[in-house]
């Protein structure tokens, strides 16, 4: 909307939703044992979702939004994912049976009075963890453009020799700091034949 949604409006509705499947199926994920509760009552919003992709694979998320009189509404977001298992052919088709990034670990806060204004003023973090892949390394460009994957080559002696990489370990941290997302203290790229970071 041209105009932002005042989370004031909370107040005017009271619900609940609880959803549990054993099984469901989207492009990207399968979800299993997802069970999913939401709840609005006095202008507080609350949702938790958690669910497992097989195997050790887990997710968890919640979300909520508080109000109290005279006070600015505040909202914290936090998601928890391990050994989460998913495809990035959704974003590329010659990325297909790839999955670099296993693990999440995000945090975030914030306060205003509607949406827009608590992502101006979001703090928090986003860790992604992962590797563990045999990669093509024509691929590279994908993640870090063809300028920078050209220079990789050119650094890199062994990427010309051998159409493929094993990335053995992928780290990247992020801080939120009013609004502003940077890579605290950097992104790590880790093969075994070269570390980049």
């Amino acid at each position: 909307p041209a105009e932002p949604i005042p989370l004031e409006l909370f107040n005017a509705v009271d619900g609940s939703l609880q959803l549990n499947s054993a099984r469901l199926t989207s492009n990207r994920f399968l979800f299993q044992n997802l069970a999913i509760k939401t709840r609005l009552a006095d202008g507080n919003y609350a949702f938790t979702g958690t669910s497992s992709f097989g195997g050790s694979s887990k997710l968890q998320i919640q979300l909520s939004v508080q109000q109290q009189k005279g006070r600015v509404p505040h909202a914290e977001f936090s998601a928890t994912a391990r050994n989460v298992q998913y495809e990035l052919n959704e974003l590329d088709r010659n990325l297909q049976g790839y999955n670099l990034i296993q693990n999440i670990d995000a945090y975030l806060v914030g306060d205003g009075s509607d949406l827009q204004e608590i992502a101006a003023n979001v703090d928090g973090y986003l860790w992604f963890r992962g590797g563990g892949q045999r990669f093509p390394t024509k691929q590279f460009g994908f993640f870090f453009g063809d300028f920078l994957t050209g220079v990789l080559e050119e650094i890199n002696p062994f990427a010309k020799k051998d159409p493929y990489q094993t990335i053995q370990c992928v780290v990247a941290f992020f801080e939120a700091t009013d609004g502003k997302l940077k890579t605290s203290p950097a992104a790590l790229l880790s093969t075994e034949k070269i570390n980049i970071g």
